[in-house]
């Protein structure tokens, strides 16, 4: 690795996930800050797949530049079907999904309302089961 790629800044986050066989993966998320007093940027590097440079990602502030260093992280992690190394979790509890507003706001909104219905639907079905299976159990006692 070049001396460029060494992490010696702040950790914000790092985990290791494991796939298929023996592949381990380290995902290094740092602290979001201002470079040249202009853009934010976080830095995030994958070792153990790819390249293992440090990418620096930049957003509006360091919120939007840590929101995109995870999204990109989960993208490029994602295919790979990993499970974190302590506890198994999935990689998508750990990453979890934004909904971009990369394509603009109308058509963030749009996905977004499709996403609460599917919710309030899955809840509805939950609630539903659990009546089912109270009622069940009421009838055998």
């Amino acid at each position: 690795m070049a001396a460029a790629d060494q992490w010696d800044g702040p950790t914000l986050y790092e985990g290791k996930f494991r796939g298929d066989g023996k592949l381990i993966v380290t995902l290094r998320v740092g602290v979001p800050h201002r470079r040249d007093g202009r853009a934010c940027v976080c830095p995030m590097q994958i070792l153990g797949h790819g390249d293992g440079s440090i990418r620096q990602i930049s957003g509006h502030d360091e919120l939007q530049a840590l929101t995109l260093a995870l999204e990109h992280a989960r993208r490029l992690l994602s295919p790979l079907n990993l499970l974190e190394a302590k506890g198994g979790s999935p990689l998508e509890m750990v990453l979890p999904e934004f909904i971009t507003i990369g394509y603009g706001l109308e058509f963030r909104n749009y996905l977004s309302a499709i996403v609460q219905l599917e919710v309030a639907k899955k809840e509805l079905a939950i609630a539903d089961e659990w009546r089912r299976k109270q009622k069940e159990r009421r009838r055998r006692t």
